[in-house]
């Protein structure tokens, strides 16, 4: 499947708000600081349906390099790994919109 996106084109992104993961609401309450909200407000907010939310992105990657690496060990192709994919997709971000550091993200 790794050829129906390119990967020089490949970028990820967070952005189908009510398409979240399962693990979504966890990876978010981890990120958040709930120790300013009142009980009520605490439970409120757990039990809420979450979007997807920027700290998705390693299970969006995670979906996006499955897919990709079905049947490459049949035709005895590398398996691409996660962080070989998101150094492609954060160094094809920057040259989309124009980013520039200073240094080019390694692949």
């Amino acid at each position: 499947k790794s050829d129906l996106i390119p990967l020089d084109r490949l970028m990820i992104e967070t952005d189908a708000p009510y398409m979240g993961f399962t693990n979504c609401r966890d990876l978010f309450l981890e990120s958040e600081d709930l120790t300013s909200l009142n009980s009520k407000s605490r439970k409120r907010l757990q039990k809420a349906i979450y979007p997807n939310v920027p700290s998705s992105l390693p299970l969006v990657l995670k979906g996006v390099v499955d897919a990709m690496n079905e049947g490459r060990e049949q035709r005895q192709e590398t398996l691409l790994s996660e962080d070989y994919v998101a150094r492609i997709c954060s160094r094809n971000a920057m040259d989309f919109f124009g980013f520039d550091f200073g240094d080019r993200v390694d692949v």
